[in-house]
């Protein structure tokens, strides 16, 4: 059976950024979103889904992992963490901790790289409601 690709429209201005959860879900199950016309993903998702395909415990795992970041690559733009974002960053861990909060790193950078692109985050991780200024769009 063919593989499925997470369903993309094609081109457009920039719509969103999608998390990491959303293409991890759409690679076990199926189930997602549909992506809008010229949604992005973070740097730090490739990085997310390229950890994944090499902690792997067996062939198959591997192989569905490493289908979904060589299809990730290809249909989405990747945008890389700036001097602005790493800035955002900062403020955002920093607010959250003084709130009691500890974000992981990887949905920080991917929440201040939207931020910084003035995007919203599609995402099934309700960790980024975590994240002032950030507009999450759960799903």
């Amino acid at each position: 059976m063919a593989a499925r690709e997470p369903p993309c429209r094609g081109v457009g201005p920039l719509k969103a950024v999608i998390d990491t959860s959303i293409l991890v879900a759409y690679e076990v199950d199926g189930s997602g979103a549909e992506i809008e016309d010229g949604s992005v993903l973070s740097a730090m998702t490739i990085a997310e889904l390229a950890h994944g395909v090499r902690a792997a415990q067996d062939h198959r795992s591997r192989e569905r992992r490493a289908r979904t970041l060589r299809t990730a690559e290809r249909r989405f733009a990747v945008v890389p963490f700036t001097r602005r974002a790493a800035h955002r960053y900062g403020e955002l861990v920093a607010l959250a901790r003084t709130s009691g909060r500890r974000p992981a790193v990887s949905d920080a950078v991917i929440a201040a790289t939207a931020i910084d692109l003035g995007l919203p985050v599609v995402t099934r991780d309700a960790d980024f409601l975590v994240f002032d200024g950030l507009e999450v769009v759960l799903v």
